[in-house]
């Protein structure tokens, strides 16, 4: 059982998709770790929807904007310290021009988001719809607006 479980996770892991985010990428790049996306949507975007792992650079990324996963599944990890403490933000502090917050709606699949700061979003954003899972861990909140909906 021991030799079946180790050949499935190998392919598994051969056949998973890794794609990076940094601020000093571009969405014109490819994705990979020598070139990455400018963007955590444009990673999505061009995820496999069979799974897909992205990695996301330390930074503040996606201020005022929804991050939109449809039909996917993949894991998305900011960066962390030493600490274990996120390095990636989504979203920013509060300016007072009462922009749309910024957060996450999925609608299918399953999504791991872990590893991030999320700023002053509102929490009505993150949403999914039932025939999704989606999981928030290693994150912490902050200046979150509570009006959740699914």
């Amino acid at each position: 059982m021991k030799k079946i479980f180790l050949i499935l996770a190998t392919i598994i892991s051969i056949n998973a998709q890794e794609i990076y985010v940094s601020l000093d990428g571009s969405n014109s790049n490819t994705g990979n770790v020598d070139s990455p996306y400018r963007t955590i949507q444009k990673a999505i975007n061009m995820s496999d929807p069979d799974f897909s792992t992205i990695y996301v650079g330390p930074g503040s990324f996606s201020p005022y904007s929804l991050l939109l996963i449809e039909d996917k599944n993949i894991e998305i990890y900011g960066s962390l310290d030493n600490n274990g403490n996120p390095l990636t933000q989504i979203g920013q502090a509060d300016d007072g021009n009462n922009q749309d917050r910024g957060g996450v709606e999925m609608h299918g699949g399953q999504a791991l988001i872990s590893g991030f700061d999320f700023i002053n979003i509102s929490l009505h954003l993150i949403n999914y719809d039932i025939f999704s899972s989606l999981t928030i861990s290693n994150s912490r909140f902050f200046e979150f607006y509570l009006n959740t909906q699914n």
